[in-house]
């Protein structure tokens, strides 16, 4: 391990100075990022020893408490020191093939806790294709050296230091002599005291003063040095002219042009702001025109301009409307994959508004919660849709408790939904739980209401009677299915474009109990009065009713083959529920009847993959 730690101390010794040389700088960066990332994961404080090297401001002392913090992190990690080793082969062979040649050639001294001693490279060569330099101590190269010396020898404030200081040097003999002459004379031992004081303060600020320079020419280096005033101060500097330098860089001057562009950047922010709303203005037209060409049935490329206006929308503004209006268009139309994201989306900017405004977008997030959860039901994701339902339910009580007027009705569509989720995962109790408070807080409002909630009372008794079916209770089943038909029927006839698919889920749902129940005749008649409205409104918006039309034609093809024998019919319904479900690849539940539809298919002696190949 001390011959790996070796190398790695030569890499970090040295990155400074290679991250000035061309074509070398890449290799080196992504070592010390590995090393922040991997090694000193754990550990702020060489990671920020790791950024100093990197932005070649680490001395000696700051390489040394590296080293000692990597011995720390590899001991007993033989893995760490493979990675390790394999990253420091990689660069040294990197550094190799760009003419960089690394050589140890003196030690360092561990501090802190592991007080050993390494090899390391602060004297070294470094070998270029055309650059051959020798590195100090300090790690600055010649060429480096003598460019600053050249600077900082004709500086006026360095020729002074240096003046003063060789008066002092003068000064100091004088006291030395007289103290010899006048050895019981202590005045002059007081005189040679200051003297030796002031003369360290000159070498101490003289020592600054150089240090100060080097760090203006790093500065120089590393800035873009491009502006007029920048280029003028940097020529006076080049030939150590700094207080030249300093007049170029007139305060006042530059505060006013900072001011400017202040004022300047402020007159962006508020053109951007208005650049903000118009997009967010537009985007509310596509909004509009995307769901106005959502009711365009009749046009064919309906559903595809539809969804291209919505993607405009989202393009101008990703507002919260845009995003859960488009999601729901989705989901209505079966395009689950899509729609989710959008979804959550919408939820994570419901999330944020509900913490600073809960008043105003409680409602919003449960509402985005359960539109979530229905999706999620849909794609089988029953235990993420549970999530979402219980806590949008939590949400819709809390706020019926204030205002029971407008949030109950949403409580009850929650509840209806979750017992929908427990139905399907075979939590009957639940399930039936759930539908009787949902139908008692339907009944309550509708006979208030009866023009808004008749059909919700209608929805939750037809999904109770599907759960009481579920059960063999076969006469409350029936029961609550006739009095969802009756209410279903009424409502159709005052608005049929809007209650009919209801009327006609209902039908299928009874049709399937009076199957069930032998009575053959009045089964049929629903099942084909269901499949004759669905097949209508399919025709005007295929993606949202094809699924229910096959839903219907896989149940009347397996009456056909089992409870009233018709194999051509049979056959007929169950290959047009195959070709329907070429068109909703995403929907699983059409998928599933595509499973039935095979099974009809063979038990009616046809070869499937006969018919397969034919297609």
């Amino acid at each position: 391990m001390t011959e790996l730690i070796q190398q790695t101390g030569a890499i970090l010794t040295q990155a400074q100075e290679w991250l000035k040389l061309p074509g070398v700088k890449e290799p080196v960066t992504g070592f010390l990022d590995w090393m922040s990332q991997k090694v000193f994961s754990k550990s702020e404080k060489s990671k920020e020893r790791l950024i100093l090297i990197e932005q070649q401001q680490a001395d000696a002392g700051t390489i040394a408490k590296l080293m000692g913090n990597l011995e720390s992190e590899l001991e007993d990690n033989e893995e760490l020191q493979k990675e390790l080793n394999e990253k420091v082969a990689a660069v040294q062979t990197e550094l190799k093939q760009a003419g960089v040649n690394i050589t140890k050639t003196s030690t360092i001294t561990i501090t802190g806790n592991h007080n050993k001693a390494y090899q390391d490279i602060s004297n070294s060569n470094i070998t270029d294709s055309s650059i051959n330099q020798t590195h100090s101590g300090t790690g600055d190269n010649v060429g480096r050296d003598k460019i600053v010396t050249n600077i900082y020898v004709n500086a006026k404030d360095y020729q002074e230091l240096e003046t003063r200081l060789t008066a002092l040097q003068q000064q100091k003999r004088e006291c030395q002599a007289r103290i010899e002459k006048y050895p019981d004379d202590e005045s002059f031992r007081q005189d040679l005291l200051r003297v030796d004081i002031e003369t360290e303060d000159i070498k101490s600020k003289v020592e600054s003063f150089k240090q100060d320079v080097f760090r203006l020419y790093d500065t120089f280096t590393s800035i873009n040095v491009n502006t007029e005033r920048l280029r003028l101060a940097k020529a006076h500097f080049d030939k150590g002219e700094f207080r030249e330098a300093d007049a170029i860089l007139k305060a006042e001057e530059m505060s006013s042009d900072l001011s400017k562009l202040k004022e300047r950047d402020s007159q962006l922010d508020q053109e951007k702001a208005e650049v903000k709303i118009s997009c967010e203005q537009i985007a509310n037209e596509f909004l509009i025109k995307a769901q106005l060409w959502a009711t365009f049935y009749t046009e064919p490329d309906w559903f595809e301009r539809t969804v291209d206006f919505y993607e405009k929308a989202l393009d101008a503004a990703r507002t919260h409307a845009i995003i859960s209006g488009y999601a729901l268009f989705l989901k209505k139309h079966n395009k689950f994959n899509k729609a989710q994201p959008l979804y959550e989306e919408a939820l994570q900017i419901y999330r944020a508004f509900a913490i600073e405004k809960p008043e105003t977008y409680l409602p919003d997030l449960a509402m985005t919660l359960n539109n979530l959860a229905n999706l999620q039901q849909a794609k089988n994701e029953f235990g993420d849709a549970m999530e979402k339902y219980q806590e949008a339910l939590k949400i819709r009580r809390a706020l019926a408790t204030v205002n029971p007027g407008t949030y109950l009705p949403y409580v009850a569509t929650t509840l209806n939904n979750l017992a929908a989720l427990n139905y399907v995962r075979n939590e009957f109790s639940d399930s039936m739980e759930k539908y009787h408070e949902a139908l008692q807080i339907y009944r309550g409002i509708a006979d208030e209401c009866p023009e808004l909630y008749l059909n919700d009372v209608a929805m939750t008794l037809n999904n109770l009677a599907n759960l009481q079916k579920a059960k063999n209770e076969f006469g409350d089943a029936m029961e609550k299915y006739q009095e969802a038909l009756h209410i279903y029927r009424t409502l159709a006839n005052e608005n049929p474009s809007k209650y009919l698919p209801d009327l006609a889920t209902t039908l299928h749902n009874l049709a399937v109990l009076q199957k069930d129940k032998n009575e053959f005749g009045d089964a049929q008649e629903k099942y084909h009065e269901a499949l004759q409205i669905f097949r209508v409104f399919s025709k005007e918006d295929p993606k949202a009713y094809l699924p229910d039309v096959s839903m219907t034609l896989i149940n009347l093809s397996i009456f056909y083959l089992k409870s009233v024998p018709d194999k051509t019919k049979s056959i007929a319904l169950a290959l047009e529920t195959l070709a329907i479900a070429k068109q909703f690849p995403e929907n699983l539940l059409v998928q599933q009847d595509a499973k039935q539809a095979i099974q009809v298919l063979q038990e009616n002696g046809l070869d499937i993959d006969k018919l397969t190949n034919n297609e």
